[in-house]
């Protein structure tokens, strides 16, 4: 009686070929290694070299670009912090302008109050916040001010008069008020017109064709001491009007008034 063996599939011819290729390359190797010992160090260092230095190659580039980044951070951040440090500066130099300009009106305020008999006032409100072309200073009855006092902006810039008086405080209305007319003088010829209130410290006055005013021409309170009230900026002349028009504006600028004297 025959017994059933395993059957066994006959290796491929190329994978014999390839074990046998295997086994003579590891003889080759192991007979180098033994007969020539010193040799194989040398032929891993061919080989291996080139890959060695084309990794330290690439680890050098990365290196570099990794501080090229690196650098350009550290000099944003650097640019940030003297920026910072720029407009602390700014800011302190404002400060110290605003502190000096304050000395110097509380200066002048003294100087005025000890030389004339001006009342002084601190602008509580200007145009841009009370009521159009009126301020509200901190003087009122208890500082001795009545109403139709003369309001000035320094010692000799009329801008206006005394409207309203309370306990604390004042109001003046100013002479740019809309339809408010003043008598002035114009020109080196000190030709009389009635200047008309426009607002925010602009006026216009109408004069005869031929007075020979010009623009620049100072406008004055007419007076032994005359008041400077304004500078002509324009004149409008039409060829059929016998008049001409003058448009002028206050020295001050109303929404800039810190102060007022406010006397005779």
């Amino acid at each position: 009686m025959n017994s059933l063996r395993p059957s066994r599939r006959p290796t491929p011819p190329l994978v014999r070929l390839r074990l046998l290729g295997f086994g003579v390359l590891s003889l080759f190797i192991a007979a180098t290694v033994f007969l020539f010992p010193s040799a194989f160090p040398s032929v891993l260092q061919r080989i291996g070299g080139p890959i060695w230095e084309g990794s330290n190659i690439a680890g050098g580039a990365f290196q570099t670009l990794g501080e090229s980044f690196r650098s350009k951070y550290d000099l944003i951040q650097e640019n940030r912090a003297l920026q910072q440090k720029l407009a602390d500066i700014e800011l302190q130099l404002q400060g110290l302008k605003i502190i000096q300009e304050e000395n110097f009106e509380l200066a002048s305020r003294k100087d005025h109050e000890e030389s004339s008999p001006k009342i002084v006032a601190a602008v509580l409100t200007r145009p841009n916040v009370s009521l159009y072309d009126t301020l509200i200073v901190d003087a009122g009855e208890r500082d001795g001010i009545e109403t139709g006092a003369r309001a000035y902006a320094g010692s000799d810039v009329l801008i206006g008069e005394v409207a309203a008086v309370y306990r604390t405080t004042a109001l003046i209305k100013l002479f740019s008020t809309p339809g408010e007319r003043t008598i002035v003088q114009v020109g080196t010829g000190k030709i009389q017109a009635e200047a008309i209130g426009k607002g925010a410290g602009n006026f216009e006055a109408r004069l005869p064709h031929g007075a020979n005013i010009v623009e620049g021409d100072d406008v004055v309170i007419p007076g032994i001491h005359p008041k400077i009230f304004g500078t002509v900026l324009s004149i409008i002349a039409g060829p059929a009007d016998p008049f001409e028009t003058i448009l002028f504006r206050g020295p001050i600028n109303p929404f800039e008034i810190r102060h007022v004297f406010i006397g005779e």
